[in-house]
C-alpha cells in the first residue's frame, strides 16, 4: 500500500508541476491587451507570439516575453574575426563580427538551446560600402551581454542624441536614456542599444522594422514584460503604435530594412537574404524551476512527505 501511495504522490506531484508550468505560459497571454487584428501563434512558458497576417507582403508579429515567469532573450553574434581593440566609442572594442544568415543561425542554435521559440535580428551595424556587403563588420552601437561588453560600436557622430538602450536583467527590463557612464553603470547583465522610436530612419516609409518595448503587466511598478515588433512592411509610427497597443510604456528602434527577420520553431516569418552579424533568441522559462518555500507546489510536497513519513514510504 505503501509504495501505491508513494507512486500516486509522485504522479500527482508531475501533474501539478505541469498544470503549474502552464499556467505561467497563459499568464502571458491572459495579462496582455491584445490588439483585435492579432491571432495567438504560439506559446511557450513565459512567452507568446502574435501575428497580424492579413495583409499579404505586410505581415507583422509581435513577441511577448514575460521575465519575472523566467522567460529570456539572449544575445547572440556571428565569429569576432578582429577584435577592434581600442576602436570602440569610448577605446575599448569594437570588433569585427562575421555576418550569418538567419536560418542558419537557427539551425546551430537550436542545437543548444532546443527550447528557443524565435530568432530575430538586433543592432544596427555597418552593412555596406559602395554598394558592396561589409563583411566581417561592426556594430554601430555598445552591446553587453552575460555581463560582458562585448562591443562598444563605431557610430560616433549620427543620432548621437536620439540613442536609448534596453536593459535587461533575470526579472525584469528598461528602455533608458543612453550615456557612456549611464551604460558602464547599468547593472543589468544585458544590454543592446538602439535609437528612440522617433528618430527619424525614413519614418514615413513601408520597411522592415524591428522595435522592442517594455510594460508593466501586473502593476507592481516593475516592468516584467518586454515586448519585441517584427513587421515586414510598416512606419515607425506603426510599429510603435503596435507596441502600445500590447501595453508597451516606453519603445525603443532596432534594426529595419532588409535587416528585419523572424523564424520561430525553424519556419521563416518574416525573411530576407541579409546576412547579420548580431541576433536575439526568446527563450521559455526553465520547465522545472526551484519553486518559492511558500508556493503551492512547495506546500504539496511538504505536506505529501509528511504523510508518507507517517505511513512509513518517504525517507
Amino acid at each position: 500500500m505503501c509504495r501505491t501511495l508513494l507512486k500516486i504522490g509522485t504522479i500527482l506531484i508531475v501533474s501539478l508541476s505541469a498544470v503549474l508550468i502552464s499556467l505561467a505560459a497563459a499568464r502571458v497571454t491572459r495579462a496582455a491587451a491584445i490588439p483585435e487584428q492579432f491571432t495567438l501563434l504560439l506559446t511557450a512558458p513565459g512567452l507568446a507570439l502574435y501575428g497580424n497576417e492579413s495583409i499579404e507582403g505586410a505581415q507583422e508579429y509581435v513577441q511577448i516575453l514575460d521575465l519575472s515567469a523566467g522567460a529570456r532573450l539572449a544575445f547572440w553574434h556571428g565569429p569576432i574575426m578582429d577584435a577592434g581593440s581600442g576602436e570602440g566609442l569610448y577605446g575599448g572594442a569594437s570588433p569585427r563580427f562575421e555576418r550569418h544568415y538567419l536560418p542558419d543561425v537557427w539551425q546551430t542554435l537550436a542545437l543548444e538551446q532546443p527550447e528557443m521559440l524565435c530568432l530575430s535580428n538586433g543592432e544596427f551595424f555597418r552593412d555596406t560600402i559602395d554598394g558592396i556587403w561589409v563583411n566581417p563588420t561592426e556594430l554601430a552601437f555598445p552591446l553587453k551581454s552575460d555581463g560582458e561588453v562585448i562591443s562598444e560600436g563605431y557610430e560616433r557622430r549620427r543620432f548621437q542624441y536620439q540613442r536609448v538602450m534596453l536593459e535587461i536583467w533575470n526579472d525584469r527590463a528598461a528602455i533608458t536614456t543612453f550615456s557612456r557612464q549611464a551604460f558602464y553603470a547599468s547593472t543589468a547583465p544585458n544590454i543592446i542599444t538602439g535609437l528612440h522610436e522617433h528618430a527619424r530612419v525614413r519614418a514615413a516609409e513601408q520597411l522592415g522594422r524591428t522595435f522592442v518595448g517594455v510594460g508593466d503587466g501586473n502593476g507592481d511598478g516593475l516592468q516584467e514584460r518586454l515586448l519585441i515588433y517584427s513587421g515586414m512592411a510598416a512606419t515607425q509610427s506603426h510599429a510603435a503604435s503596435v507596441l502600445r497597443g500590447f501595453g508597451a510604456q516606453t519603445i525603443m528602434m532596432l534594426d529595419g530594412g532588409g535587416s528585419a527577420q523572424l523564424a520561430c520553431e525553424g519556419a521563416s516569418y518574416i525573411k530576407q537574404i541579409r546576412p547579420l552579424p548580431q541576433m536575439m533568441a526568446t527563450i521559455p522559462a526553465i520547465a522545472q524551476q526551484p519553486q518559492p518555500a511558500n508556493s503551492y507546489l512547495a506546500l504539496f510536497e511538504k505536506t505529501l512527505a509528511h504523510w508518507l513519513r507517517l505511513l512509513g514510504a518517504g525517507p
